[in-house]
């Protein structure tokens, strides 16, 4: 397989062997898994970050919807010949395109803004009550969710619970498949607030 230009990650750190990791993903190797996924988050967060710039919960999902791609394509054909980092860079860039056009026709709820005025210091009364009235949407919508979501939206997000917890409690071999979960329940805690005749972005 051919290796990325560069033998330094985004990280700067040493570029690991990409053939072992892939051949990791074909068998189903945890570890390898992780730490491919880990070396891919690392250039994709920074293509991504140019496309949309300080929105981290919309940049963090299409990091990794774009490398579960990655890893679909790589189990389907059995490995991965060519440059893996400029592929799976590819795939990210095409999804925040359609992301950028997807908000032109309809915007969407933009829940971490949300979240960081909620805990913001620096508010009058009244933006004390709204906040009130925020979190109190919020509560209902994710009480809605299964409860696996449950589970893990208030272990990220008010626990704080280290990713390798919250991956052993619900059962998932990998940490992938904790960040593709999460992703999986902030869409559906969107919809539920957009589906919500009383909220008002």
């Amino acid at each position: 397989m051919t290796q990325p230009p560069s033998d330094q990650s985004a990280a700067g750190a040493p570029t690991p062997d990409l053939a072992h990791l892939v051949q990791g993903v074909v068998s189903g190797d945890g570890p390898r898994e992780d730490a491919l996924f880990e070396f891919l988050r690392g250039h994709l967060r920074v293509s991504v970050g140019l496309f949309l710039p300080g929105d981290c919960l919309e940049a963090d999902e299409v990091v990794v919807e774009s490398i579960t791609v990655v890893f679909d394509y790589i189990r389907r054909d059995g490995g991965f010949a060519g440059d893996l980092v400029r592929f799976a860079i590819t795939i990210a860039r095409n999804r925040c395109r359609n992301i950028l056009n997807q908000r032109r026709r309809r915007p969407e709820v933009p829940i971490e803004p949300l979240a960081e005025w909620i805990a913001s210091d620096d508010r009058s009364p009244l933006d004390h009550l709204l906040a009130e009235e925020v979190r109190s949407r919020l509560r209902e919508a994710v009480a809605k969710l299964g409860r696996v979501c449950r589970l893990l939206l208030r272990a990220f997000y008010l626990e704080g619970t280290p990713i390798e917890t919250i991956r052993r409690r619900l059962g998932l071999e990998t940490v992938q498949g904790v960040y593709y979960r999460r992703t999986v329940c902030l869409r559906k805690l969107g919809n539920r607030l957009m589906d919500d005749p009383g909220y008002r972005p």
